[in-house]
Formats: structure tokens, C-alpha cells, sequence
């Protein structure tokens, strides 16, 4: 009785084991970029972004310490969006410094992030 125990239990095995390995092989290949993967930064990335942010922005951690996490994202978001109507009048102005086109795109390019990863209700 052990035997054929045994013998069921390794002819199981050896039954489900291709399929896995296989069903593993496809999952677990890395995005190809030229079938338009996606990247996610690191969270070190992420940390260095909102760093850039808030110094673009003139708000210091001392700033967002008292806030709520909420209260935190709102004033962010409130006060990029105002930067971002500055900086886009001043560009059809055609006034825009380099050093202003440059904080401009790191604006634009936080608050779509922030907004494709929004989440609903929020």
C-alpha cells in the first residue's frame, strides 16, 4: 500500500511539473521596452522626485510634518498645479527661463504620475 502511495504521489509530481515550468518561464520574463512596458521608479527615485518637487515649490518638510497624509497631498497638488498655470503663462509669454522649462517638465511630469496612480475617490 505504501508502494503504490509512492508511486501515485511521484507519477503526480512528474505529471504537474512540465506545465509549471513552463507557466513560470512566461511569467516571469522581464518586460520587453519595445512592447511599451512601463517602468516604475524605485522608491529611492520616488523620494528624490518628491525632493525636487517640494524644492521647486518653495515647501519645506518642516511644512508637512503637522499635515495628515491627505492635508499633505492636497497642498502639494494645490500648490504644483498654481506653479504649473505660472510657468505655462510665462511660457506662451515666452519669458520662460531654461531653469524655469526645466522645473516646468519636472511639475508636469510629477502631477501626471500622481494623477494616473490616483486613486478613485480621492
Amino acid at each position: 500500500m505504501k508502494n503504490w502511495i509512492t508511486v501515485s504521489l511521484a507519477a503526480g509530481m512528474l505529471a504537474a511539473s512540465p506545465s509549471a515550468v513552463l507557466a513560470q518561464d512566461s511569467t516571469n520574463t522581464a518586460p520587453n521596452a519595445a512592447q511599451g512596458a512601463v517602468q516604475t521608479p524605485s522608491a529611492a527615485e520616488r523620494k528624490a522626485e518628491l525632493h525636487d518637487v517640494l524644492a521647486i515649490l518653495g515647501i519645506t518638510r518642516k511644512d508637512l510634518k503637522p499635515l495628515t497624509r491627505e492635508e499633505r497631498r492636497e497642498k502639494i497638488n494645490a500648490a504644483a498645479k498654481n506653479m504649473i498655470t505660472a510657468l505655462d503663462q510665462k511660457l506662451a509669454a515666452g519669458t520662460l527661463t531654461p531653469k524655469e522649462q526645466s522645473d516646468l517638465s519636472v511639475l508636469k511630469r510629477f502631477m501626471h504620475h500622481h494623477k494616473a496612480n490616483a486613486t478613485p475617490g480621492s
